[in-house]
Protein backbone atom coordinates (compact mmCIF):
# COMPACT_ATOMS: atom_id res chain seq x y z
CA UNK A 1 0.00 0.00 0.00
CA UNK A 2 3.19 2.24 0.49
CA UNK A 3 4.81 1.75 -2.53
CA UNK A 4 4.46 4.18 -4.92
CA UNK A 5 5.19 3.43 -8.56
CA UNK A 6 5.92 6.97 -9.82
CA UNK A 7 8.26 8.10 -6.94
CA UNK A 8 10.29 4.36 -7.66
CA UNK A 9 10.17 5.76 -11.40
CA UNK A 10 11.40 8.98 -10.58
CA UNK A 11 14.39 8.05 -8.36
CA UNK A 12 15.84 5.43 -10.69
CA UNK A 13 16.37 7.59 -13.68
CA UNK A 14 17.56 10.57 -10.84
CA UNK A 15 20.64 7.86 -10.53
CA UNK A 16 20.24 6.83 -14.46
CA UNK A 17 20.15 11.13 -15.65
CA UNK A 18 22.44 12.64 -13.24
CA UNK A 19 24.89 10.05 -13.22
CA UNK A 20 25.33 10.79 -17.38
CA UNK A 21 25.31 13.95 -16.66
CA UNK A 22 27.56 14.48 -14.47
CA UNK A 23 29.91 11.57 -16.46
CA UNK A 24 29.92 13.95 -19.43
CA UNK A 25 29.81 17.48 -17.01
CA UNK A 26 33.22 15.87 -16.33
CA UNK A 27 34.59 14.39 -19.01
CA UNK A 28 33.45 15.65 -22.34
CA UNK A 29 34.56 18.15 -24.17
CA UNK A 30 31.11 19.12 -25.95
CA UNK A 31 28.35 18.37 -23.57
CA UNK A 32 25.82 19.02 -25.67
CA UNK A 33 27.11 17.28 -28.38
CA UNK A 34 27.35 14.16 -25.84
CA UNK A 35 23.48 14.81 -24.35
CA UNK A 36 22.65 14.78 -28.36
CA UNK A 37 24.77 11.17 -28.81
CA UNK A 38 22.79 9.81 -25.82
CA UNK A 39 19.38 10.55 -27.43
CA UNK A 40 20.03 9.89 -30.89
CA UNK A 41 22.06 6.77 -30.10
CA UNK A 42 18.93 5.68 -28.37
CA UNK A 43 20.57 5.56 -24.87
CA UNK A 44 17.58 6.98 -23.55
CA UNK A 45 14.99 5.11 -24.78
CA UNK A 46 16.72 1.71 -23.97
CA UNK A 47 16.91 2.56 -20.12
CA UNK A 48 13.17 2.14 -20.17
CA UNK A 49 13.34 -1.34 -21.30
CA UNK A 50 16.78 -2.34 -19.44
CA UNK A 51 16.40 -0.17 -16.27
CA UNK A 52 18.12 -1.62 -13.74
CA UNK A 53 21.51 -2.07 -15.84
CA UNK A 54 20.75 1.58 -16.48
CA UNK A 55 21.07 2.29 -13.02
CA UNK A 56 24.41 0.20 -13.19
CA UNK A 57 25.66 2.22 -16.08
CA UNK A 58 24.70 5.89 -14.61
CA UNK A 59 26.78 4.80 -11.13
CA UNK A 60 29.63 3.13 -13.72
CA UNK A 61 29.07 6.56 -15.09
CA UNK A 62 30.42 8.41 -11.88
CA UNK A 63 33.01 5.44 -11.43
CA UNK A 64 34.91 6.59 -14.30
CA UNK A 65 35.45 10.06 -13.62
CA UNK A 66 37.10 8.93 -10.65
CA UNK A 67 39.55 5.93 -12.25
CA UNK A 68 42.35 7.62 -12.79
CA UNK A 69 42.79 10.35 -9.47
CA UNK A 70 40.55 7.52 -6.72
CA UNK A 71 40.93 4.10 -8.26
CA UNK A 72 39.82 2.73 -4.93
CA UNK A 73 36.88 4.43 -5.20
CA UNK A 74 35.80 3.59 -8.85
CA UNK A 75 36.53 0.24 -6.85
CA UNK A 76 33.79 0.77 -4.61
CA UNK A 77 31.14 2.56 -7.21
CA UNK A 78 31.65 -0.60 -9.52
CA UNK A 79 31.00 -3.00 -6.67
CA UNK A 80 27.92 -0.58 -6.03
CA UNK A 81 26.77 -0.53 -9.74
CA UNK A 82 26.96 -4.74 -9.54
CA UNK A 83 24.50 -5.06 -7.18
CA UNK A 84 22.10 -3.66 -9.64
CA UNK A 85 23.38 -5.12 -12.35
CA UNK A 86 25.95 -8.04 -11.82
CA UNK A 87 28.27 -7.08 -15.48
CA UNK A 88 28.71 -3.96 -13.79
CA UNK A 89 31.98 -6.07 -12.84
CA UNK A 90 33.18 -6.29 -16.35
CA UNK A 91 33.96 -2.79 -15.73
CA UNK A 92 36.93 -3.82 -13.30
CA UNK A 93 39.26 -5.36 -16.38
CA UNK A 94 39.70 -1.23 -17.13
CA UNK A 95 42.46 -1.42 -15.06
CA UNK A 96 44.53 -3.97 -17.09
CA UNK A 97 43.09 -2.37 -20.31
CA UNK A 98 43.89 1.15 -19.49
CA UNK A 99 47.87 -0.41 -18.64
CA UNK A 100 48.26 -3.32 -21.11
CA UNK A 101 46.06 -2.32 -24.41
CA UNK A 102 47.54 0.10 -26.80
CA UNK A 103 45.85 1.20 -30.11
CA UNK A 104 48.72 3.43 -31.53
CA UNK A 105 49.24 1.34 -34.07
CA UNK A 106 46.83 1.54 -37.02
CA UNK A 107 47.08 -1.23 -38.88
CA UNK A 108 47.07 -3.24 -36.01
CA UNK A 109 43.76 -1.75 -35.04
CA UNK A 110 42.46 -1.85 -38.89
CA UNK A 111 43.42 -5.44 -39.11
CA UNK A 112 41.76 -6.46 -35.15
CA UNK A 113 38.81 -4.76 -36.64
CA UNK A 114 38.74 -6.55 -39.73
CA UNK A 115 39.27 -10.02 -38.24
CA UNK A 116 36.35 -8.92 -35.50
CA UNK A 117 34.08 -8.26 -38.47
CA UNK A 118 34.78 -11.69 -40.35
CA UNK A 119 34.21 -13.73 -37.43
CA UNK A 120 30.86 -12.18 -36.05
CA UNK A 121 29.74 -11.97 -39.84
CA UNK A 122 30.77 -15.41 -41.42
CA UNK A 123 31.89 -17.60 -37.94
CA UNK A 124 28.73 -17.07 -36.02
CA UNK A 125 28.30 -21.25 -35.32
CA UNK A 126 31.83 -21.17 -33.97
CA UNK A 127 31.00 -17.81 -31.59
CA UNK A 128 27.99 -19.36 -30.64
CA UNK A 129 29.54 -22.19 -29.08
CA UNK A 130 32.15 -20.69 -27.70
CA UNK A 131 29.92 -18.37 -25.94
CA UNK A 132 28.07 -21.53 -24.57
CA UNK A 133 31.11 -22.15 -22.67
CA UNK A 134 30.49 -19.69 -20.35
CA UNK A 135 27.23 -21.51 -19.18
CA UNK A 136 29.89 -23.32 -16.57
CA UNK A 137 29.73 -19.66 -14.47
CA UNK A 138 25.69 -19.70 -14.07
CA UNK A 139 26.90 -20.63 -10.24
CA UNK A 140 28.21 -17.01 -10.13
CA UNK A 141 24.75 -15.44 -11.13
CA UNK A 142 21.58 -16.85 -12.85
CA UNK A 143 20.89 -14.40 -15.27
CA UNK A 144 24.34 -16.51 -17.34
CA UNK A 145 22.49 -18.95 -18.99
CA UNK A 146 19.73 -16.57 -20.53
CA UNK A 147 22.52 -14.27 -21.54
CA UNK A 148 24.21 -17.46 -23.02
CA UNK A 149 21.21 -18.93 -24.92
CA UNK A 150 20.24 -16.00 -26.18
CA UNK A 151 21.85 -15.69 -29.67
CA UNK A 152 20.37 -14.78 -32.66
CA UNK A 153 17.82 -13.14 -30.56
CA UNK A 154 18.56 -9.65 -30.91
CA UNK A 155 17.95 -6.90 -33.20
CA UNK A 156 18.65 -8.04 -36.94
CA UNK A 157 22.42 -7.35 -37.98
CA UNK A 158 23.00 -6.02 -41.55
CA UNK A 159 26.56 -5.97 -43.22
CA UNK A 160 26.29 -2.47 -44.34
CA UNK A 161 24.85 -0.84 -40.62
CA UNK A 162 27.73 -2.61 -39.11
CA UNK A 163 30.20 -1.41 -41.88
CA UNK A 164 28.67 1.92 -40.87
CA UNK A 165 29.29 1.85 -37.16
CA UNK A 166 32.77 0.77 -37.94
CA UNK A 167 33.40 3.54 -40.45
CA UNK A 168 32.39 6.04 -37.57
CA UNK A 169 35.19 4.74 -35.06
CA UNK A 170 37.75 4.27 -37.55
CA UNK A 171 36.81 8.26 -38.62
CA UNK A 172 37.19 9.03 -35.10
CA UNK A 173 39.64 7.14 -34.46
CA UNK A 174 42.09 8.15 -37.27
CA UNK A 175 41.67 12.30 -36.37
CA UNK A 176 41.78 11.46 -32.53
CA UNK A 177 44.55 13.37 -31.18
CA UNK A 178 44.93 11.15 -28.31
CA UNK A 179 45.07 7.65 -28.97
CA UNK A 180 46.03 6.89 -25.18
CA UNK A 181 42.66 7.96 -24.29
CA UNK A 182 40.93 5.15 -21.94
CA UNK A 183 37.58 6.47 -23.54
CA UNK A 184 38.83 6.38 -26.85
CA UNK A 185 40.17 2.16 -26.21
CA UNK A 186 36.03 1.67 -24.45
CA UNK A 187 35.34 2.62 -27.55
CA UNK A 188 37.27 0.39 -29.68
CA UNK A 189 36.75 -2.44 -27.21
CA UNK A 190 32.97 -1.67 -28.03
CA UNK A 191 33.09 -2.13 -31.40
CA UNK A 192 35.72 -5.13 -31.43
CA UNK A 193 32.96 -6.82 -29.10
CA UNK A 194 29.93 -5.82 -31.15
CA UNK A 195 31.28 -6.63 -34.42
CA UNK A 196 31.90 -10.31 -32.97
CA UNK A 197 28.91 -11.02 -30.73
CA UNK A 198 26.34 -8.58 -31.48
CA UNK A 199 24.21 -11.57 -32.55
CA UNK A 200 24.33 -12.55 -28.71
CA UNK A 201 20.60 -11.51 -28.36
CA UNK A 202 20.68 -9.73 -24.72
CA UNK A 203 23.83 -11.30 -24.19
CA UNK A 204 25.63 -8.27 -26.21
CA UNK A 205 24.46 -6.20 -23.02
CA UNK A 206 27.11 -7.09 -21.24
CA UNK A 207 29.68 -4.79 -22.97
CA UNK A 208 26.83 -2.13 -22.90
CA UNK A 209 29.56 -0.09 -20.84
CA UNK A 210 32.30 0.42 -23.07
CA UNK A 211 29.63 2.46 -25.03
CA UNK A 212 30.42 4.93 -22.58
CA UNK A 213 33.59 5.78 -24.20
CA UNK A 214 31.87 6.63 -27.23
CA UNK A 215 29.94 10.24 -25.92
CA UNK A 216 33.58 11.34 -25.04
CA UNK A 217 35.68 10.31 -27.55
CA UNK A 218 33.59 11.81 -30.40
CA UNK A 219 33.25 15.15 -28.95
CA UNK A 220 36.96 15.18 -28.10
CA UNK A 221 37.49 15.23 -31.27
CA UNK A 222 35.76 17.64 -32.57
CA UNK A 223 36.88 19.57 -29.66
CA UNK A 224 40.30 19.29 -31.13
CA UNK A 225 40.16 19.94 -34.93
CA UNK A 226 41.71 23.26 -35.63
CA UNK A 227 40.79 23.86 -38.76
CA UNK A 228 37.10 25.25 -39.50
CA UNK A 229 36.60 22.74 -42.67
CA UNK A 230 37.54 19.57 -41.21
CA UNK A 231 35.22 20.66 -37.96
CA UNK A 232 32.50 21.33 -40.21
CA UNK A 233 32.80 17.79 -41.82
CA UNK A 234 32.93 16.02 -38.94
CA UNK A 235 30.52 17.54 -37.34
CA UNK A 236 28.10 17.15 -40.16
CA UNK A 237 29.02 13.27 -40.54
CA UNK A 238 28.54 12.85 -36.65
CA UNK A 239 24.97 14.25 -37.09
CA UNK A 240 24.05 12.16 -40.04
CA UNK A 241 25.43 8.88 -38.31
CA UNK A 242 23.54 9.86 -35.23
CA UNK A 243 20.07 10.53 -36.68
CA UNK A 244 20.75 7.54 -38.82
CA UNK A 245 21.21 5.23 -36.15
CA UNK A 246 17.96 6.58 -34.59
CA UNK A 247 16.35 6.29 -37.68
CA UNK A 248 16.57 3.26 -38.26
CA UNK A 249 16.56 1.99 -34.62
CA UNK A 250 12.72 3.79 -34.21
CA UNK A 251 11.66 2.90 -37.76
CA UNK A 252 12.39 -0.92 -37.38
CA UNK A 253 11.27 -0.92 -33.85
CA UNK A 254 14.22 -1.90 -32.03
CA UNK A 255 13.89 1.69 -30.44
CA UNK A 256 10.68 1.19 -29.73
CA UNK A 257 10.05 1.65 -25.63
CA UNK A 258 8.87 -1.80 -23.83
CA UNK A 259 7.03 -0.13 -20.28
CA UNK A 260 9.17 -1.75 -17.64
CA UNK A 261 7.43 -4.36 -15.38
CA UNK A 262 7.79 -4.16 -11.02
CA UNK A 263 8.23 -7.78 -10.20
Amino acid sequence: DYFNYSVFQFVNYLIIIVGFCYFIHKESQNSILSLLLFFLLCNYTTSFNIMRQYIAIGIVSIALTLMETHPKRFIVLILVASLFHFSALLCLVLFPIKKMLSIKNKKWVLITLAISFILGFFFTDALKALVSLLEVFSFLNEGVPQYTSAWGTGMARNIFSNLTINFMFILTYLLSRNKNSVYLRMYFLYILLNNAFGSAGQGNRIFLYFFLGIFIAIPDVLYNLKRPLYRLGYCITVLVYGLGYWYIAMSSGSGEVVPYIWR
